[in-house]
């Protein structure tokens, strides 16, 4: 995983739960349906040192099809999520929230874009 792509995903992980996030670590996940390739992505892992209920989040992001944006998404590792898997897999059995995450130069612009990237959230809240 390259900087950028650690570092959009952190401030994805920084405005979806509300603290500070530090880049632990990241590895790919594949998930297999019926001896075929559901699904992989890379996901990173983040330390949330300040969060009040869980110690790290897991995190993630998908191209937007048909648009020149990112799906970002990010779990909290706490109930049944206990490593990157189950992060996936719970995401995508529940219900999204979208976050607008506005980028550096739209933000120092001061403009609104339409290519800002959307967080896909789950539950508690490579690009």
């Amino acid at each position: 995983m390259e900087v950028g792509e650690r570092q959009a995903l952190r401030a994805a992980v920084e405005l979806i739960h509300g603290c500070s996030a530090v880049f632990r670590t990241a590895e790919v996940v594949r998930e297999g349906l019926r001896g075929h390739l559901a699904w992989q992505y890379e996901v990173a892992t983040f330390d949330l040192p300040e969060h009040p209920t869980a110690s790290l989040s897991y995190a993630w992001c998908e191209p937007v099809a048909g648009e020149k944006k990112f799906r970002y998404h990010a779990v909290l590792h706490q109930g049944p999520v206990k490593w990157p898997g189950d992060a996936l897999r719970t995401s995508l059995l529940q219900e999204p929230r979208e976050v607008r995450i506005p980028t550096r130069r739209a933000t120092a612009q001061g403009e609104k874009r339409s290519d800002v990237p959307t967080a896909r959230t789950s539950d508690s809240r490579r690009c």
